[in-house]
């Protein structure tokens, strides 16, 4: 997408809060899509089946839940390059993988200690998230960002990178993911997104 396509996205952009954002989420509906790697099975219970949830939210950038990460096997049948795990620690809600599980797979990895609850402040890890997501894609590789389900923090992140590095407006990107993925972000991240975007169309010539 252009510089003066993305300009223009957000120069037309309304300013936003988290519960215009969480309506985006609710009303979007979502298109039925085989998990990648297998498309030749039933797109409604391929993932049932298989156990895992992956989706390509946009052009090599996926977004899975644990037992997808979890699957090395899987991640090299689809030729996932870099893995960022959203929710890096131990205990309830949290996803024990770090680097030294993909030894010998040759991928890249990053790890962010983000707990999925309102009042967790998610904004410091936007652009460490958004510049790893980068170097994925300017090696030319295909990139996993994952957390417990796949269903908040790894989707809000993103939404990040197709604000910051894109050029969409918060609801776009929302809609394009929500459409892919069966999305539950909480509100507190919904909240800092449309801080997020009103940041960036603040620094576009209106």
């Amino acid at each position: 997408m252009a510089e003066g396509q993305i300009n223009r996205l957000f120069a037309r952009a309304s300013e936003v809060d988290g519960a215009l954002l969480y309506g985006v989420m609710a009303s979007t509906s979502r298109t039925p899509s085989c998990v990648p790697g297998f498309e030749g099975l039933s797109c409604g219970f391929d993932r049932q089946l298989l156990g895992l949830s992956c989706v390509e939210v946009y052009p090599n950038i996926y977004v899975g839940d644990a037992a997808c990460a979890r699957d090395r096997n899987y991640l090299q049948r689809i030729g996932i390059t870099h893995v960022l795990n959203a929710a890096l620690g131990v205990g309830v809600g949290m996803v024990d993988i770090n680097a030294s599980y993909y030894q010998g797979l040759g991928l890249n990895f990053l790890g962010l200690p983000i707990i999925d609850h309102p009042l967790f402040e998610l904004t410091p890890y936007f652009q460490t998230a958004v510049d790893f997501v980068s170097g994925g894609f300017q090696s030319g590789g295909k990139v996993l960002v994952y957390c417990l389900r796949g269903k908040s923090r790894s989707i809000s992140l993103a939404i990040a990178y197709l604000m910051i590095k894109v050029g969409m407006p918060a609801p776009m990107a929302l809609r394009i993911c929500c459409s892919k993925v069966e999305a539950n972000i909480n509100l507190g991240f919904l909240s800092e997104i449309a801080t997020l975007h009103n940041g960036l169309r603040a620094m576009v010539p209106q």
